[in-house]
């Protein structure tokens, strides 16, 4: 439908306005509609969660036959949902041989008898992190065992762990402490870059894939045997590239606004 000016455009959008008692309105004004404020909320230490928390804990311990309530533990029950002091950790990193751009989910519990302690940690999605205080009365041997996962691939991870808190370190987690709120969101946005990435990198590789399946299939040859002999070659994967990737790179830029 086309209009010989803006004006007579605007008296037919009032007209259907009034005729069906509807208001239309630009795509500017849609877009504030459709796409309201996001709102992040790092609530993550109600009573279920933290219980979950320390049943993970203790369930590594037992995976080297060490059983926290045997020695003197400080963990709790309340209203069914177990406990025990923590915070959240950003002092340091417990995780030596991190790898900053991969995404991980760790719990791991150690024993030290130079602080007479059992100490958790637990870490999901690289950017919550806590602390356990489990007993202060340990005077057994030291033991450590670590449990970690990338959750974007299922992959099991062989990340070191060190629990090396001082005594002092250690009183501050029995003591009621506010979590770092900044921290914690400066790690989400640090976290969500890594993930857009990976995600991206990963629907590239499988789009090229793509194309040389059907490239393959054009030319009536199987995908293994595809060469790329000529110029002419080249381009027409080059065309198949852009019809697939062009999509991906809109919407990459739309995110960027």
């Amino acid at each position: 439908m086309s209009f010989k000016s803006r004006e007579e455009a605007n008296r037919y959008i009032k007209k259907l306005e009034k005729n069906n008692s509807v208001k239309i309105i630009s795509k500017k004004e849609a877009n504030k509609i459709i796409t309201p404020n996001i709102k992040l909320n790092f609530e993550f230490s109600k009573p279920e969660a933290i219980s979950s928390m320390i049943k993970s804990l203790l369930a590594v311990a037992n995976e080297i036959n060490i059983n926290c309530y045997d020695f003197n533990s400080i963990l709790s029950n309340k209203d069914g949902n177990l406990y025990t002091p923590f915070k959240f950790f950003y002092d340091k990193d417990l995780i030596s041989n991190r790898e900053t751009s991969e995404i991980l989910h760790c719990v791991n519990i150690t024993g030290n008898s130079a602080t007479n302690s059992i100490i958790g940690y637990v870490e999901y999605f690289s950017f919550y992190r806590y602390i356990f205080c489990i007993s202060t009365d340990y005077y057994g041997d030291d033991f450590k065992n670590t449990y970690t996962i990338n959750p974007l691939t299922g992959k099991e991870l062989d990340l070191i762990v060190k629990i090396n808190l001082t005594p002092e370190e250690i009183s501050e987690i029995l003591s009621p402490t506010q979590k770092n709120t900044d921290a914690i969101i400066n790690q989400y946005f640090h976290i969500l870059s890594q993930i857009q990435y990976t995600s991206h990198s990963q629907l590239v590789s499988t789009i090229l894939n793509k194309c040389l399946e059907e490239y393959a299939r054009q030319n009536n040859i199987a995908k293994e045997d595809t060469l790329i002999n000529s110029k002419e070659d080249c381009l027409k994967i080059a065309n198949l590239a852009a019809k697939y990737l062009t999509p991906l790179l809109i919407s990459r830029n739309n995110m960027k606004k």
